[in-house]
């Protein structure tokens, strides 16, 4: 099941042009921090394991996810993780009092 694909068919444009950058650009480096480089296909199997662990908890729709860390690689996976998942994400800030 760690490899499954998770499809929502949730009519988001957001979420159906990432789709479409996964599947056109997988092998490509997304990102590049801290002399590390991480491609579509690694931050789509992160998110997906993000949409998984939501998913398993069974929250309510829409449900408000708060999101705390200064990866950004983990950040965009989160994220992507918690909109697929069909929730909404809370950036923290841990700058911020």
């Amino acid at each position: 099941m760690k490899n499954e694909k998770i499809r929502i068919k949730s009519g988001n444009p957001f979420m159906e042009r990432i789709e479409r950058a996964f599947f056109n650009y997988k092998n490509t480096a997304a990102i590049e921090t801290a002399g590390t480089s991480y491609t579509y296909n690694e931050i789509e199997q992160e998110s997906y394991a993000v949409c998984r662990y939501l998913l398993d908890l069974k929250l309510d729709a829409g449900s408000h996810i708060a999101v705390l860390t200064d990866n950004r690689y983990k950040l965009i996976c989160t994220i992507m993780g918690i909109i697929r998942a069909g929730h909404v994400f809370i950036p923290l800030d841990s700058a911020y009092p």
